[in-house]
């Protein structure tokens, strides 16, 4: 299901409960007000709808800010009334919730996330690294915001579609997909050995795709995975750097990329944080 199907499946629910109209631009208000938001702008900036699993809490919708934004966007207070109501169950019942995209980058890079980031209700099961089930309306929400040029969906896509280093695929795969491209007829094991690689490929074109656009729209955590994956110089080329990483490994990309000038500087600067090995390197230098 995506989000617009989402807000069809919401508009005709909260409609045949009130025996109101509601525009679908409304609908979208009201969902972010579900969540403690005080509008779909604002929701945004930083969130996605996503669907909770099974064992996940349940997550309660704030009625007293839906029914107050209802007010706000014109309806009778009786039809407010009905429609939060409605919008309760709808959402309970559908078990979907809110989720912060910072939360789930964090998740997936096996951080701890900024308490500042976390929401009223634990997250910690909705983004577990090692399942790969993301549900279809939290990757549509992703995929919404990054047309908008959210830079933080685009890492959050990015990482979800990462290469996974640990993973050696069959050399057997890639012969039979490159078989099945050129005409080959493929069936049984073949046939889905030639579909995991051509997923895996996919996944590579969209990680990389993802990853440059959160770099150029200045995500300083992509700028480093860039240099790091692709040995791209933008993070080394910017001014200043705001980014929560281990100055010695940044030491070594840039060593590695051939710049030994930010290599000292970043070596520098894991000495100045206790770093010993760091300190012994630049006194070798």
């Amino acid at each position: 299901m995506t989000i617009k199907e989402l807000a069809y499946s919401a508009q005709q629910h909260v409609q045949a409960s009130t025996g109101a109209s509601f525009k679908r631009a409304h609908i979208y208000e009201l969902l972010a007000a579900s969540f403690g938001f005080n509008s779909h702008a604002a929701f945004g900036v930083n969130s996605v709808l996503t669907e909770l699993r099974p064992n996940d809490r349940q997550v309660v919708p704030q009625g007293t800010l839906i029914n107050r934004r209802c007010i706000e966007l014109g309806y009778r207070p009786e039809t407010a009334t009905l429609a939060t109501s409605a919008l309760e169950s709808f959402l309970t019942e559908r078990q979907i919730g809110a989720a912060s995209i910072s939360t789930l980058i964090s998740r997936l890079r096996g951080e701890s996330p900024n308490q500042d980031d976390e929401p009223e209700y634990d997250e910690d099961e909705l983004f577990d690294p090692a399942d790969e089930a993301f549900g279809p309306i939290l990757l549509d929400g992703l995929d919404a915001a990054t047309s908008k040029g959210n830079a933080l969906a685009h890492y959050a896509l990015a990482l979800i579609y990462a290469p996974d280093d640990e993973h050696d695929p069959d050399a057997g795969s890639s012969y039979w997909y490159e078989q099945g491209q050129q005409g080959r007829v493929l069936t049984g094991v073949e046939k889905e050995w030639a579909e995991a690689h051509a997923s895996r490929l996919a996944h590579a074109e969209k990680y990389a795709h993802h990853l440059k656009e959160a770099g150029r729209l200045g995500h300083q955590d992509a700028l480093l995975d860039l240099a790091e994956r692709f040995d791209d110089p933008s993070f080394f080329e910017q001014p200043g750097h705001d980014v929560d990483a281990d100055p010695a490994a940044v030491a070594a990309i840039a060593e590695r990329m051939g710049r030994p000038a930010d290599a000292r500087h970043w070596l520098t600067r894991a000495a100045e944080s206790g770093d010993t090995d760091a300190m012994l390197q630049l006194i070798e230098e």
